[in-house]
């Protein structure tokens, strides 16, 4: 519930500390636990390879995978539809909320989710709340 509040998970920071979790109980620091350490090494080991899997189906796959329906705009925030409008493909003028897609937004929430990892502390910031917002948005909007 706390990474979906804030609009995703930190896939690689995530995967950085089970892989943390591996070296340490590879480590064995129980000598009596050596098996159960190794056997949770393991573990955190598969859980790392799969949040990799995760983050690049997230950034590289699931645009091209994504339908290009209409968002319904209804429910949305007007600086969220601004935003849409702003990052449309190369034209200044802005476009009709009715012609905003998934697959556009999608990118948008890709983009914002990169803005956020590059300033992990800025959780006030008006492009996390942006990015919430969106996020909420597409799960609300999309199959899982």
């Amino acid at each position: 519930q706390v990474s979906y509040g804030r609009g995703g998970h930190d896939h690689v920071l995530m995967r950085d500390a089970c892989l943390e979790l591996v070296t340490l109980l590879g480590l064995c620091p129980i000598p009596a636990l050596e098996t159960y350490h190794r056997n949770m090494a393991m573990r955190y080991l598969f859980l790392a390879a799969d949040l990799a899997e995760r983050c690049q189906t997230l950034g590289i796959r699931l645009p091209t995978m994504v339908e290009d329906t209409v968002l319904p705009s209804s429910t949305l925030p007007p600086a969220l539809l601004e935003e849409l409008s702003d990052h449309s493909s190369g034209v200044d003028a802005k476009e009709p909320a009715e012609s905003l897609t998934i697959a556009r937004a999608v990118r948008l929430q890709l983009s914002l989710t990169r803005e956020q990892s590059a300033d992990p502390v800025g959780l006030n910031d008006p492009s996390s709340q942006l990015s919430v917002t969106l996020h909420r948005a597409l799960a609300a909007h999309c199959p899982a």
